[in-house]
């Protein structure tokens, strides 16, 4: 909105907040800041843990002091644990992941290599028979 509008002074914070009522439920303020939290992570380009943490600290933070937990149960406890199982959950979808190394040749960039050992270790998992047989031959 900022990049489209000629006069910064136009524009109201209330515009672009929701109408709606505020949490009466321990469990929709629950569901309001995970949201808040897992859509403002999803748009971040550094999601390291010490990233996901401070954002997630301070949208949780920012929602309490707003007055936008009022009307609902939570104690600052709760506020704590809730805090903490985001960062937990989050860090864990968003988490670093290494490259694959992938034999020269074989695959373009960014392919995973599937071994055929590891297809066969993947069917033994999912069909006892396959373990079985497999097991049988070694």
């Amino acid at each position: 909105a900022l990049e489209d509008v000629e006069d910064e002074e136009r524009l109201k914070e209330e515009d672009f907040r929701y109408p709606g009522p505020r949490p009466k439920t321990r469990e929709t303020a629950i569901s309001l800041l995970a949201d808040s939290c897992e859509a403002a992570c999803r748009s971040m380009t550094d999601r390291s843990a010490t990233k996901i943490q401070a954002l997630v600290h301070k949208i949780v933070n920012n929602r309490f002091i707003d007055g936008q937990l009022n009307d609902c149960d939570l104690t600052l406890r709760d506020l704590e644990q809730i805090t903490k199982s985001f960062v937990k959950v989050l860090t864990a979808i968003y988490h670093h992941r290494v490259p694959y190394p992938v034999p020269p040749g074989e695959e373009s960039e960014g392919d995973i290599h599937v071994s055929e050992d590891s297809e066969s270790a993947a069917e033994s998992r999912s069909d006892p028979s396959v373990a079985a047989h497999s097991h049988s031959n070694v």
